[in-house]
């Protein structure tokens, strides 16, 4: 019984130890499932490249795509200004190809993003594999960068070397003097298969080979001369200087050339090793760059002065911002000027305050009154700079700060005041307002080729009224343009303008008016009867009116500083104005 009884307590041991084995593998597997959630927690949250991950050596553990690709980028990724294919070529000639002139690379953006995918999986749990991979036995890339050339590109750069090549062949046997080119009798000829050069060129780059290789051509001798390829390397076309439409002057350029006929006669009756001396030919420019620019802008065309005596502070800032906009203004020969353009909209936001204006036929406030006084100051300077107006109207009111028929008045949307520079050379336009003179010039500058200059004249006629015939409502103008040649010789005189100016309302003179007749007129009595009828009384005299006698055209008007020529000037015919303004939007 002791027996038994000593066995059944060593079962039950066994049978305990069993237990305690299974709850222990039971602890660690589910440790290693909760230590493989949290890692793949943690490997999921993530957002940079795994551990010990390199591209092409380089370690990129732990960055961002950004950082990646900024690291890739300073290691001299994308930088391909820096390859270069050099051919060493004979007669000391290299071709160096740079990179960045035939070649585009795989982007370091792309470059980082593979990386980043490469040590990523295609689940949670794969991703955990590939970052306990990595982090184990880390991860080599290849950027396998892809380099695209452009073969095209590189043939062309291999044609211009060939060319080079064959004149430096001819050049060490060549002097170009200052007036001939000697060449040696018995320079060679070379022969380059631009074919192959661009094939080795392209291979290079993409070999990543930036390694310095000598080409061998073939060399022969040859006692030809290439008359026209020598012609295309000398000749040059001569070219006048000229005034650009960006302002700059571009110099000019000496021709230069020889007779292909003449050097091939020379050519052909030299001796093998004698010197051959081919006269050049030159052509020189009639417009020099230094002629240029002693010529442009040196004459004064015109300019004129107006008075600012009487205009408010907001008028004198509006005129000095017009005469701002146009100041140092250049037309090249026939480039138009429009002043609206110049100007733009005059609104509070472009530095325009309220002034006088004129709007349907009153005097109002506006923002920009006063900008007429530079647009007419202007069309005066250019008339008397006989440039061609192809937009201009008058005032709808006389103005008192230029004569008539001379003023030009503008509003934005119309009417506009335009002219184009009709002259040989460029003109530029000055403006400023003085503030101590209380004034506004502008002069035009322009180049004065044969002294020829204008001078204008105006008629001027009153208006009167339809109904009343004697009340005077405004008066009409013309002007006339006279060239005159530097000696003062008329060469041409014709109507400029026609204008016609209204009187303000308050200054016209109107007629009283007579009284009515009464609604109830007395009866008519009974006439009386002369007592004495032999006696006839006195006749009354008749109370028709006499016709007022016809007011003469005043004289002509003539512009500052102008002499009266009447024998040649026409007489006015009551012209139609054909430049009468609409009443309003005029900012005087």
């Amino acid at each position: 019984m002791k027996l038994s009884g000593t066995k059944r307590k060593r079962d039950d041991g066994g049978t305990a130890r069993g237990r305690i084995i299974l709850i222990v593998c039971f602890a660690v597997i589910a440790l290693l499932l909760v230590g493989a959630v949290a890692l793949m927690n943690y490997v999921n949250r993530i957002n940079t490249i795994f551990p010990n991950v390199r591209v092409d050596g380089l370690d990129i553990s732990g960055m961002t795509l950004e950082e990646t690709a900024q690291f890739l980028h300073e290691q001299g990724y994308d930088a391909l200004g820096d390859a270069t294919v050099t051919a060493q070529l004979p007669e000391e000639v290299v071709l160096s190809v740079r990179a960045d002139e035939v070649c585009t690379e795989t982007p370091v953006s792309d470059i980082a993003l593979m990386a980043y995918d490469a040590c990523k999986g295609s689940s949670a749990v794969g991703d955990t594999v590939a970052y306990v991979k990595c982090l184990l036995m880390g991860l080599d890339l290849d950027s396998e960068s892809v380099l695209v050339v452009d073969e095209t590109a590189v043939r062309a750069r291999v044609e211009s070397a060939a060319k080079e090549l064959r004149m430096a062949l001819i050049g060490s046997d060549l002097r170009i003097g200052e007036d001939s080119i000697t060449v040696l009798k018995g320079a060679g000829d070379i022969t380059i298969d631009t074919e192959a050069l661009t094939a080795r060129i392209v291979q290079a780059f993409r070999d990543h080979n930036y390694e310095t290789f000598r080409y061998e051509a073939e060399i022969h001798e040859d006692t030809e001369l290439d008359v026209q390829s020598l012609y295309e390397q000398v000749f040059a076309e001569k070219a006048d200087a000229v005034f650009t439409e960006e302002h700059g002057i571009e110099p000019e350029t000496v021709g230069v050339s020889f007779d292909t006929d003449e050097a091939q006669r020379l050519w052909d009756a030299a001796a093998y090793g004698e010197e051959v001396c081919i006269p050049l030919i030159f052509d020189y420019p009639e417009v020099t760059q230094a002629q240029l620019e002693e010529t442009l802008f040196r004459d004064q065309l015109s300019t004129l002065t107006t008075s600012l005596w009487g205009s408010t502070l907001n008028r004198i800032n509006n005129v000095e911002k017009a005469a701002a906009s146009i100041n140092d203004v250049i037309l090249m020969p026939g480039e138009e000027f429009c002043y609206n353009t110049a100007l733009g909209k005059r609104t509070p936001e472009n530095g325009y305050l309220l002034a006088g204006a004129y709007s349907g036929g009153q005097t109002v406030q506006e923002y920009g009154g006063g900008i007429c006084q530079v647009s007419s100051t202007l069309y005066y300077c250019s008339l008397y700079a006989n440039l061609e107006i192809t937009s201009r109207t008058c005032h709808y009111f006389p103005v008192g700060y230029i004569p008539a028929g001379l003023d030009a008045t503008v509003s934005w949307g119309g009417p506009e005041f335009k002219f184009v520079n009709n002259r040989e050379y460029p003109i530029v336009i000055k403006a400023a307002v003085d503030r101590e003179a209380n004034s506004v010039t502008v002069d035009i500058w322009g180049t004065d080729v044969d002294g020829s200059y204008v001078q204008m004249g105006c008629s001027t006629w009153l208006v009167y009224d339809e109904e009343y015939e004697e009340v005077e409502i405004g008066y009409k103008a013309q002007s006339y343009r006279s060239v005159y040649a530097a000696d003062g010789t008329l060469l041409s005189r014709k109507g400029e303008a026609a204008s016609y100016y209204h009187y303000h309302e308050e200054d016209i003179e109107w007629p009283e008016e007579s009284p009515e007749p009464s609604e109830d007129p007395t009866q008519p009595t009974d006439p009386v009867v002369p007592e004495d009828p032999s006696e006839p009384t006195d006749p009354v005299e008749s109370t028709v009116p006499v016709a007022p006698e016809t007011t003469p055209a005043p004289e002509q008007t003539l512009a500052p500083g102008e002499t009266s020529d009447p024998e040649e000037t026409p007489q006015p015919t009551e012209p139609v104005p054909e430049q009468t303004p609409a009443p309003g939007g005029e900012e005087i």
